[in-house]
């Protein structure tokens, strides 16, 4: 049975969790459970890794 497909690409599970940037890009897929802390600790590392550029 082939994978369900959204405008993203596959989605091999659900929940499946997409991360878009301001411009729209999409920069990173979790298949699985995802907690806000989770989300959050990505977000923050994603701008001190910007900053430090």
């Amino acid at each position: 049975e082939p994978l369900a497909t959204t405008p993203l690409g596959s989605v091999p599970g659900l929940p499946t969790t997409y991360i878009i940037s301001p411009d729209g890009t999409p920069v990173a897929r979790q298949v699985g459970p995802v907690t806000g802390e989770q989300l959050d600790d990505y977000i923050n590392s994603k701008k001190t890794t910007a900053a430090s550029k």
